[in-house]
């Protein structure tokens, strides 16, 4: 009887361990230094089936985003108690739309959206004559809605 074969690859580059399923395009960090402690977070992440798992497109997953009754960033902050004006709801989808849902960007899948694409998208934004102030306004948007996607879970982040 042979050894049992786990579903996925872990690989050690440095100090830290990576992990890839066979879903997977490439390998991505566990952010550990042990080699249990990286097969218990994989072993976590496949349970949550956040590993491996297909993930949605950038424009299908921030669709909803600054849209008042919808964005679940908006909702949030309210259900908190927190401030979150309509009209910055709006200026804000004004962005998304005009910018960032129908590009190159919104093509990809939201968890292979790495900072060299982020960095690509801005020197195209430069390349078309946009002023810096509405470039920062447009990554801003992008902003919340990678950082509401880390806040639910939605997609991993590991420190390394």
């Amino acid at each position: 009887m042979g050894r049992y074969k786990e579903p996925y690859r872990l690989k050690q580059v440095g100090k830290y361990w990576y992990y890839k399923t066979p879903d997977m395009a490439s390998f991505k960090t566990t952010g550990e230094t042990t080699k249990a402690m990286a097969k218990h977070i994989v072993t976590q992440l496949m349970q949550r089936a956040v590993a491996g798992n297909p993930n949605p497109l950038f424009k299908d997953y921030a669709e909803p985003f600054f849209d008042w009754d919808r964005c679940p960033h908006a909702t949030r902050l309210r259900a908190e108690g927190k401030h979150i004006s309509e009209r910055y709801c709006k200026n804000e989808r004004k962005w998304l739309v005009k910018y960032v849902l129908n590009s190159k960007l919104s093509k990809m899948r939201i968890a292979d959206i790495r900072r060299g694409n982020l960095l690509d998208f801005r020197s195209g934004l430069q390349a078309k004559g946009i002023s810096g102030n509405n470039i920062n306004s447009i990554i801003k948007a992008i902003k919340v809605v990678f950082s509401e996607a880390v806040y639910r879970e939605n997609i991993p982040y590991y420190r390394g």
